[in-house]
């Protein structure tokens, strides 16, 4: 199996992928919309883990699969009690491990039935072949989409990011992975051990596959086909495009470009349109805005804000005294303002009136830079 998985993954890069001499369907979108796939390029943050962490319960235990670890490590703890304790101190208590180097194993209901009982799996990092060579085409990997499909979670770090994608790399080659992202390449580790340029000359030959770069203590979070960077380091994009983010300009490159772009925390990307999300490219919808227009202070009223309606917007002006600047609906009671990566969604009272406000740093995260009531 490990054989056979290289000398395919050799082929695609030196001569290119087969699919270029069949139709392809170009469109690059998890095939799971519901759940969420996160990619985590190295290590694992205490904010990272926070998003995990909403998916777990007493009920429903974090399913940690350690498969892409060597025997070694596994025999030298097989209980996995540094694992458990790594996750308890990130504040994730309840975790269940899950292992087997056998498809046979992998394809018996008892093994597959935490998979079913979650709604959370975490891959850890290794050898992402040792992953796929157990798990592809098996009762797990049906189990896992069964998770993205309800609504769920899958998440890796390094090897355990990598096999979800259309392929995986490897030191000169690419492998196939999981396909939880279709036409996707996956690259870990991205800038901490510059691997920038391994694999130019299969994106040259494969326009219509996307290549992600994670790099260290960074993540992308995707959910309906739209990926949401978090963490201290970037994602590395390659696209056939290059972002110019002082213009907020898509600018195309050509064929034998090896060029990339740099996206970092609270940037989003849409892998269907395969460009970056400003908020400048964002459509506005036309919502009644009395409702709104009011003035909102924090709870220690050290902060505040005042709504005034300007068009087809709200013009915010802060305490701090900073320019004001518009804000406009993206849907009912979720804002966005069309100069900065900020986000407004206000807070209701049982009885439907709009009593406060959230200031976010991001949308998926949903992290509160402040949080303000109407007066």
């Amino acid at each position: 199996m490990k054989t056979q998985s290289f000398l395919l993954g050799l082929w695609l890069f030196l001569a290119g992928s087969p699919v270029q001499s069949q139709e392809s369907d170009p469109t690059i979108a998890s095939k799971y919309d519901q759940g969420y796939v996160m990619l985590m390029g190295g290590g694992i943050s205490e904010q990272q883990a926070a998003f995990i962490n909403r998916f777990c319960s007493a009920e429903r235990p974090l399913v940690v699969i350690p498969t892409a670890y060597s025997d070694k490590a596994i025999q030298r703890d097989t209980h996995f009690r540094k694992v458990r304790e790594r996750f308890r101190k990130l504040g994730i208590d309840s975790v269940q491990m899950l292992h087997t180097r056998s498809r046979a194993v992998a394809n018996t209901p008892a093994f597959v039935q935490p998979l079913e009982e979650t709604k959370a799996v975490f891959f850890l990092g290794g050898k992402t072949a040792h992953i796929v060579d157990a798990y592809k085409n098996t009762a797990v990997q049906e189990a896992l989409e069964a998770i993205l499909q309800r609504g769920g979670l899958v998440a890796g770090v390094s090897a355990g990011s990598g096999c979800q994608a259309s392929y995986f790399t490897g030191k000169d080659s690419l492998h196939p992975g999981f396909e939880f992202l279709k036409n996707t390449v996956i690259m870990n580790h991205f800038l901490r051990k510059n691997k920038q340029f391994d694999h130019t000359d299969f994106f040259q030959k494969n326009r219509h596959y996307l290549g992600l770069g994670i790099d260290e203590g960074t993540a992308l979070i995707i959910h309906k086909g739209v990926g949401e960077v978090v963490g201290s380091s970037y994602v590395a994009i390659y696209d056939g495009t290059d972002y110019v983010r002082s213009n907020d300009e898509i600018v195309p490159l050509p064929s034998d470009s090896e060029r990339f772009y740099l996206l970092q925390q609270g940037d989003r990307y849409d892998l269907n349109q395969r460009q970056v999300i400003s908020h400048q490219r964002l459509q506005p919808i036309e919502l009644p805005l009395a409702e709104y227009v009011g003035a909102y202070t924090s709870s220690t009223n050290d902060f505040g804000l005042q709504l005034t309606q300007q068009n087809n917007g709200l013009l915010l002006t802060n305490s701090w005294g900073w320019k004001p600047y518009l804000i406009v609906p993206l849907e009912k009671d979720v804002f966005y303002a069309t100069n900065r990566p900020i986000w407004f969604r206000f807070r209701r009272s049982a009885a439907g009136a709009v009593i406060g406000v959230d200031k976010l740093k991001s949308v998926l995260l949903g992290e509160v830079i402040h949080r303000l009531g109407k007066l």
